[in-house]
């Protein structure tokens, strides 16, 4: 039994790691330039090439794909989720402080399923 979990712990590794890259690679297919759109909150002003390439520069947008990816891993590994481009928050904090709410509403779907079941 124990042999069993020690598998299907294993198996979930590759499972995360293809999950986590797929997330990375919709990111990147995602219209727009994140530097840009971290500069342009108020939509007034367009930001200028040199701010969009330094904001580039600082979050390492101008890296290799397969560097940007394997940087971003290693801080999710250590539990650093990085910061929103929107208002700068950390978002670890912010999934934490929606977690409650979104527990509560997995649990009233599947209560409301099991009564449907009946």
């Amino acid at each position: 039994m124990i042999r069993y979990f020690y598998r299907r712990i294993l198996l979930a590794v590759p499972v995360m790691l293809g999950i986590s890259l797929l997330a990375f690679v919709l990111g990147l297919l995602s219209p727009g330039d994140p530097a840009e759109f971290a500069l342009n909150q108020d939509g007034m002003d367009a930001p200028t090439e040199a701010q969009i390439a330094a904001m580039r520069e600082e979050l390492g947008l101008n890296r290799p794909i397969y560097v940007q990816y394997l940087s971003w891993l290693a801080q999710v590994l250590h539990g650093n989720l990085g910061s929103s481009y929107i208002n700068g928050k950390d978002i670890l904090q912010e999934l934490l402080l929606r977690l409650p709410v979104t527990v509560e509403l997995a649990v009233m779907a599947l209560v409301v399923a099991e009564e449907v079941k009946k």
